[in-house]
């Protein structure tokens, strides 16, 4: 009797990133709370990603944290220019369960901002496989360039201190460009796909402006 051998193989989760949205805070605060916001379908994988913008006061400051659910976010190291105000911060979390959850990021000085939110999920490390942050005070165009892996998912975010002028010259598609109230700062976010093994991430933009990105695989 010949025994039948069946072939079984496991079927590695699709890679996949979401823009979920983008919520103003309202109001010029140092610790800025962002209640109920949706963050997704859960899955066991689930990274809920923050990307975060304020244009904090005249001392400047890098970011002192951001929670996800009352759980402290991982953050990308920020670079800290001294008097340098305008500031945007990535986080991610692994979130397996619930579609809204208390949001709270904590600046240094008070300022108007806001948030916005991105699922990753089917990646094979939580930790990005790129990252970087980039900021000018003289309204240049600012230009990052990343190596990720082959077929990545990115996300980048942008901020800036004149809020009535929406930026341009973005190179990935964008999800988000509004303006904070209070005014004072200009928060954008965009994502792409399939990415290369190099890649740009550029904004335009007037007076102070920064730019963030990360990646996964």
């Amino acid at each position: 009797m010949r025994l039948g051998i069946v072939a079984s193989a496991v079927v590695a989760a699709s890679l996949a990133k979401t823009y979920i949205g983008t919520t103003d805070h309202g109001s010029s605060a140092a610790t800025q709370t962002f209640t109920g916001v949706a963050i997704g379908t859960p899955a066991a994988d689930r990274l809920v990603v923050v990307i975060a913008a304020c244009y904090t006061g005249n001392s400047g400051g890098a970011c002192n944290g951001i929670t996800i659910g009352g759980v402290a976010a991982n953050i990308v190291p920020e670079t800290n220019e001294t008097g340098f105000r305008i500031r945007t911060v990535i986080a991610w979390l692994r979130v397996p369960t619930g579609t809204t959850a208390d949001i709270v990021v904590s600046w240094p000085t008070s300022g108007p901002g806001g948030i916005s939110v991105y699922n990753v999920t089917g990646q094979s490390s939580d930790t990005p496989n790129d990252a970087d942050t980039l900021a000018s005070a003289t309204g240049t165009v600012l230009t990052i360039t990343l190596t990720p892996a082959e077929g990545s998912v990115g996300v980048m975010g942008g901020a800036k201190s004149i809020s009535s002028t929406a930026f341009d010259g973005t190179l990935w598609p964008v999800d988000a460009d509004i303006a904070s109230t209070p005014s004072g700062c200009r928060i954008l976010c965009g994502s792409k796909d399939e990415l290369t093994t190099s890649e740009m991430v550029r904004v335009n933009g007037a007076t102070q402006i920064r730019v963030s990105a990360a990646t996964w695989r």
